[in-house]
């Protein structure tokens, strides 16, 4: 399987800049996508997904929990199929030009005939790859509308805020969607003050003193300026550790602690490669690695181990040095690192 695409070309023309459609932008593939194994997996693990009905020229939301009429136009979304999804994680990864922490998910749209979620937009960019049955895409850009009919293996790439339009053509319609986050300005600054709120020290807390009064009641004296300006510098904050925090954090739920001895960690490495796990998102920022939200204070030596490791994804221990794998294991036991890069479909 191999995404045809000039990639330099891309970058510099399309990426979040305007929609582009690639007829066979993939070659060899082959949709394994069944829709029954999907929704009982979802529903066993708790997944999240979602269902839209076409009701009088409308798609509005349905309770996942309701049961779908045999004569419904309906369709049926599922999110990060690739924790989970071999063909998906697979597909995610041929896409090797966009950094891993703007990641977002893979989620599959399986569709009846007619069926959508309707004329929307999305915060993120986006690469819509057909997979089985046939979608009609219509793209909203530079006041025209471009229409697009998509067959499996053709691929349509959606920047952030263009209003974009799919609707099943065929009684059954898989469409793959992999979505790259476009952090903006609100979500930035609403995950700052949660991040600044939890950096509150509630324990320790200075008074201002005085050292000094002007004559004039009413003028604003220069240490109480300091004194606001000194506790209210997050500069240091925002650029070295809010940035790394925010590109790199995951949803906690899909993550849980594991457990294996350092020498059994070490044995097991020596057998299998280990590998960085399909839910983290990691970042080199400011002589600091961020992995889930997280920051790794490592030495300078460590520092050219890691970058190797986060870049190829993929670690063999041959000769490290203790430290090195002192690391690792404690990524390991936070469910950061993994050794299986196979998945259930």
């Amino acid at each position: 399987m191999k995404f045809k695409l000039n990639k330099r070309l891309f970058l510099k023309n399309f990426w979040e800049k305007k929609a582009i459609f690639i007829p066979k932008g993939l070659s060899n593939f082959e949709d394994n996508f069944i829709f029954s194994d999907f929704f009982n997996y979802a529903i066993k693990n708790n997944l999240d997904h979602k269902v839209y009905i076409k009701e009088k020229n409308q798609y509005r939301q349905q309770l996942t929990s309701k049961s779908i009429s045999k004569k419904s136009v309906f369709a049926h979304l599922f999110f990060k199929t690739n924790h989970f999804h071999q063909l998906s994680y697979d597909l995610l990864n041929l896409i090797t030009f966009i950094p891993d922490y703007l990641i977002d998910d893979v989620m599959i749209s399986h569709s009846s005939l007619n069926g959508s979620v309707g004329k929307h937009q999305d915060n993120y960019s986006v690469f819509l790859i057909q997979g089985k049955g046939c979608k009609e895409w219509r793209i909203y850009q530079d006041n025209k509308i471009f229409k697009f009919m998509a067959h499996e293996g053709d691929v349509l790439y959606v920047p952030p805020n263009v209003f974009h339009y799919g609707i099943s053509k065929t009684d059954i319609c898989n469409t793959y969607s992999i979505g790259f986050r476009s952090p903006d300005t609100l979500t930035i600054q609403e995950d700052f003050n949660n991040f600044i709120f939890e950096k509150l020290n509630s324990e320790k807390t200075n008074f201002f003193k005085n050292k000094n009064f002007s004559n004039i009641k009413s003028l604003l004296p220069l240490d109480i300026l300091k004194f606001f300006q000194n506790q209210l510098d997050y500069k240091s904050l925002i650029y070295s550790d809010f940035i790394g925090h925010y590109l790199t954090t995951v949803d906690v739920n899909f993550l849980s602690k594991k457990s294996m001895p350092k020498d059994k960690f070490i044995a097991r490495c020596r057998e299998n490669p280990i590998y960085v796990d399909q839910r983290s998102r990691v970042c080199f920022y400011d002589n600091h690695f961020f992995i889930n939200g997280e920051k790794i204070n490592i030495d300078a030596q460590s520092q050219v181990m890691m970058k190797k490791f986060f870049n190829e994804k993929e670690f063999r221990i041959i000769n490290t040095p203790s430290v090195d794998i002192e690391i690792l294991h404690k990524l390991y036991l936070k469910s950061y690192l993994t050794f299986k890069r196979t998945f259930n479909f």
